[in-house]
Formats: C-alpha cells, structure tokens, sequence
C-alpha cells in the first residue's frame, strides 16, 4: 500500500481495559513476605495473612481474596528484577476514529523484584498493522542512527507478527491471545468481513491477520464464510491445495453465492445441505460426469466419500450402475466397502464385470464369502503348479552316491521342517528356492528317505554353496560320506554344467533367465 507509513500516528492508544487484560494473560502469582502482608496477580489487590497462613515458596495455592488458583513467590528471596519469568503475546486489535481498523503486537515480560510486592512488567511493541480499504500494511521498527532510536518502517509482506522471541529458556511460560478484535472489527468499515465467525471455525492455530488482509483483495469470501466453506476459504487464505486454481474459478464480482460458484441456486443448496466442500464436488463430478452436479453429490455422499475406492469401484462397474448400486447397497444393508471387495474379488477371478447377476448377486455376504474362497482356492492352486514347475525345472539335480540320495523338497513347509529338525536355517530359504533363486535338496540315507540328515545348497550356476547337517556341523565334524558324496556331487554338476545345450536339459537353462528377468 502506497503511503502507508502515514498512518503510523494515527494508531490509538492502549486503554486501561486492554492493558489489564495482557496482564491477565500472566501466570497468576501470589507475592508475600514474611510480614504477613501480600499480592494476588489474580484480582491485583493487597491484603494481610494470618499468622497461620503463611505460603510455601513456589507451592500452588489459592488467593484468599479473589479464589483463583496462584503460585507463591517468596518477595525476600534474591531477585535481581532482571531474569524473566513469563511472557505474553497480545495482537490487539483497535478502531481508529478514521473507520480503519489498527492492530498492535505487544510482548510483555514479567519479573520478581526482590522486596517488591509488584511484578516488574515490561513491555514491548514489537509490530503494528493497519486496514483500509485501499489495501493493508505492516510495520516493524528499526534502529536509527539519525534520531538513536527505534523508528517504525513498512515491511513488504503483510503476515503473521514477529515477537522476536529468541534468547529465552525453553522452560518460560508463554501465552499468546487477540485482544478486542470482534469490538473493534464492529467499529470499522470491516464490520461485514465475519471474521469473527471464521476464527471460530478456523483449524489453525493462527491469528486473523491473514484473513483481513484477503478480505479486503477479495470481499466475497465473507459469502463463503457464512454459507459454511470454511475449509474453501482456509485453503485460499493460507496458500493450501492449489489454491490460486480455487480463487482463478471464483467471480468474485458476483454478490451471490452460486454465481461467485459457477452452479445454480439448486446445486448450490445441495453443497450446503449436504455439507460438501467445493473440493469433495469437484471430485463428485469427476466420478460420476454422466450425471448432473446435485446427482453426482448424492452418490458421493452416500458412497462414503472414500475417493480412492469410489473411483476404483465405477471404473469397473461403470457410472450408469450408480443409481442401481445405491438401492441394492440399501436393500442389501450392506455398506460400500464389502461390496469393493467383492468387486476386486470378481476382477481377480476374471468374472464378466457387464453381466448383472454378477453385478448385483442377490446376497451379497454370500457371493462375496464365495468369491474369497475361489481367491484363496485359485492361490493354492497356482501355488501347488509353481512347486510342480520348479521341481520339473530341477529334476536333473537329483543326485545319489552308494547309500545316500540327493532329492528336491516337495513344498516349502518341508524346508521350513528341514530347519527346524537340523536347527540351521534353510527354513529361510524356502521363498527364494521356489523363486528360483537358489536350488535347496535334501540328503537323505536310503533306507531312512524321511529323515533330515544333511542339506545342501546349489547355486544358479551349478556350484555348491553350503552342505551342513545338525547345528550347522564344522568340517571337521563332517562324516566321510558326506565329504565324498560333495565331492562326486560337485565333479557331476561341473559335468553337467560343461554339457552341450542339446543334451542339457532345457528347462535347467532358463533357471538364470529367469533369474535375469526377474531382476530386471
């Protein structure tokens, strides 16, 4: 705002109301001596204790006067009157004689004087705002060298106010508070900005600063506020969620509501009623596009308003079902979750998505405990053909040397036992084998096939990894059988590694295919 500093003295001056009111802001302290006499904060009068009633320093009390809940403070400790021991924060707002509306920033600082029955207030004002109707400014002072003094200058950014508030202990009780600002509001051409009504609302734990500063670039958005788009608003007001898109899409030069919105008055009373943000509508008109604005709402608000699953759901089923799936969801009694999952369920099991008996079953729990069961059956089945094709895939592995056998695991709970009875852990490889990461067999004697003796480990690349038994046994510990079975086993899978493809089993090369294609 052009010659803004102008209005730097015309700021009122602070009442005796408002200057009682930061003071109140304080913690609240009872002040004595040993004299009997002392000092309530509270209601901010003198008066003598009994004999009897002498407090305890630093203890909670309560005033005797005024019934308010206190700390005492021992006035004949050693207090310097310098150390600070609570700050307040005050905005207050105040009406000038020229309808413009003039806030002052104040920190106030409160310290114990020893033998002083009194707080020791200081304060500071720290930054100053004012509100025309020609735009607002802030103001902040600077040192200057030509009057050796604080002089106030305008800042470039109208924003929340700087308390300078560093250089204090973590431990200091603080409290910040807007002063008089719905008294003062009312007393200046800002009188129906309804800030009042939108601090009430506000989710933010912030001062009005930022939406008077709107109000007079976009005087409409008091509309919005009293038809209840509060979260619209705070969106535009603190810069959230595109909001230049949401402020470029208003006609801020229209006085009603649904013009300013682009939607007639019928769609608009349906927002409010229904108490559906602009954002949610939008969202609504996305899903359901063959429809009209109130029609699309209606099925958004039914549908729970889960965007993510509503707009999974109609993808699938397609908008035309909206109606139709609105009154089976209702004569179902069901509610719109079980019914994604069944509609997932049917996608997964390749069910015809455009036939209406699969569509709308006429029991919904039951198709949808039939078509979990056919997932959970479709697993296992695809489950039980991967181990098959893995075991066909290996087969040429199998190996066997005088009284022992080399052989594949059949599933991987019998690699999970395998671990558990040699207590080592292959148990943890049973994943990667059967995605053919690595090749796990079982060493097995022949007259004890069922027994966990010895297990090895063979690479992609036909090498052998690891060979352990019992508690993973050293090599010294090894029995000479298992030496030589690896040592014949090792001489067979270089063998067949250094084979000619035609006469290698094939499916025993595409292991590192695979391999590969599974890593890329």
């Amino acid at each position: 705002m052009k010659d803004a500093i102008k209005y730097i003295d015309k700021f009122p001056k602070l009442t005796n109301e408002i200057d009682k009111e930061v003071r109140q802001m304080h913690k609240k302290y009872l002040l004595f001596d040993h004299k009997g006499k002392c000092y309530c904060t509270a209601c901010e009068k003198e008066y003598t204790l009994k004999s009897w009633e002498t407090p305890v320093h630093k203890s909670s009390d309560i005033c005797r006067n005024c019934g308010n809940g206190v700390e005492c403070i021992d006035i004949t400790k050693n207090y310097s009157g310098e150390k600070v021991h609570d700050i307040a924060y005050a905005v207050i707002y105040l009406a000038g004689k020229d309808g413009n509306l003039y806030v002052r920033c104040i920190k106030q600082e409160i310290a114990f004087k020893h033998g002083c029955l009194r707080l020791m207030h200081r304060t500071t004002e720290t930054q100053r705002y004012v509100f025309t109707p020609k735009g607002a400014a802030r103001f902040a002072k600077w040192f200057s060298y030509i009057t050796n003094d604080y002089d106030w200058s305008v800042r470039t950014k109208v924003e929340n106010p700087n308390f300078l508030d560093f250089g204090y202990s973590s431990k200091i009780h603080r409290t910040y508070k807007e002063i008089n600002l719905s008294s003062a509001v009312e007393k200046t051409w800002m009188k129906y900005s309804a800030v009042e009504e939108f601090m009430k609302h506000n989710t933010r734990d912030d001062y009005a600063i930022h939406y008077l500063n709107f109000y007079i670039r976009h005087k409409g958005i008091e509309r919005l506020v009293k038809c209840g788009f509060y979260t619209e608003v705070t969106d535009m007001i603190y810069n959230r969620f595109n909001a230049k898109e949401l402020i470029n899409q208003i006609d801020w030069k229209q006085t009603e509501v649904n013009k300013m919105l682009g939607i007639n008055k019928r769609e608009f009373r349906v927002l409010v009623d229904g108490g559906i943000s602009l954002r949610e509508a939008k969202m609504a008109k996305s899903i359901f596009g063959d429809y009209s604005l109130e029609h699309a709402i209606i099925f958004y608000s039914y549908f729970g308003r889960h965007y993510p699953n509503i707009q999974s759901v109609f993808s699938k089923i397609g908008q035309k079902n909206a109606n139709k799936l609105k009154k089976y969801l209702e004569k179902q009694e069901c509610g719109f979750g079980i019914y994604k999952d069944y509609i997932d369920f049917c996608e997964n099991l390749d069910y015809d998505l455009t036939s209406p008996e699969i569509l709308f079953p006429p029991h919904l729990p039951n198709a949808h405990d039939r078509a979990y069961s056919a997932i959970e059956s479709k697993k296992i089945m695809l489950e039980k053909k991967k181990i098959c094709e893995v075991r066909k895939k290996r087969k040429l592995l199998e190996f066997e040397k005088d009284n022992l056998v080399l052989i594949l695991p059949k599933s991987p709970d019998e690699i999970i036992y395998e671990g558990k009875v040699l207590r080592h852990c292959v148990g943890g490889y049973a994943q990667r084998h059967f995605n053919l990461e690595t090749t796990i067999l079982f060493i097995r004697k022949k007259g004890k096939i069922d027994k966990p003796y010895f297990t090895i480990e063979v690479s992609n690349d036909f090498r052998i990894v690891q060979c352990h038994g019992y508690r993973n046994e050293l090599e010294s510990k090894k029995p000479e059988e298992i030496k030589e079975l690896e040592k014949a086993y090792g001489e067979y899978l270089t063998e067949l590694k250094n084979k000619p493809k035609t006469r290698r089993q094939k499916v025993c090369n595409k292991v590192n295919e695979e391999q590969k294609a599974r890593t890329a």
